[in-house]
């Protein structure tokens, strides 16, 4: 679950933990994979399932398919758009995938420009439609059954995000 918010460790270190009681699964753990979801979505991924561990979240991709580096820094970039609390522990396996897979000199103006699209998809109504519907969906969904299968995660948002301006790989991927 990667995240790559531009605060400083001072800031980070004064905000709140979320506190979560075995068995329960927060709110802001589906909304984080959602917003996964929602990006690789919009590029066609196909996911396999979300599954709700023991102390966190993992949506699985359709193998071979792997996360895009905005698709890993989608949750940090819309937290810190809608000025939603975030830790360095809630977004350090995110970074550290982004960070691993291009060399340390590359990582700012990647995630600059990674950014800067973010910026303007979390714009789109379309976009923000699927965020909300499925989060909520899928909070209920796994504290109820632990996993989230793709097939329902791809018919509750498919038809809202092939609206958006930006699901181009969507688009093409359903039409074959």
């Amino acid at each position: 679950m990667p995240f790559i918010p531009d605060h400083s460790q001072s800031e980070v270190d004064e905000e709140d933990n979320i506190v979560i009681l075995p068995g329960e699964l927060p709110v802001e753990v589906a909304l984080h994979e959602t917003i996964h979801i929602v990006i690789l979505r919009l590029d066609g991924v196909d996911i396999s399932d979300v599954v709700d561990h023991e102390d966190a979240a993992w949506t699985r991709l359709v193998e071979p398919q792997k996360f895009t580096v905005a698709a890993l820094m989608a949750p940090e970039v819309y937290m810190s758009l809608n000025n939603i609390a975030f830790t360095n522990v809630s977004v350090s396996s995110d970074r550290d995938a982004v960070a691993n897979c291009f060399c340390p000199e590359a990582i700012e103006d990647i995630r600059k420009a990674n950014r800067e699209l973010l910026d303007i998809i979390f714009q789109c109504r379309y976009v923000n439609a699927a965020i909300t519907i499925l989060s909520t969906r899928m909070h209920a969904v796994l504290r109820e059954h632990k996993v989230m299968n793709g097939t329902s995660i791809h018919e509750i948002i498919d038809p809202i995000l092939k609206c958006s301006p930006h699901a181009d790989g969507l688009r093409e991927k359903s039409n074959r």
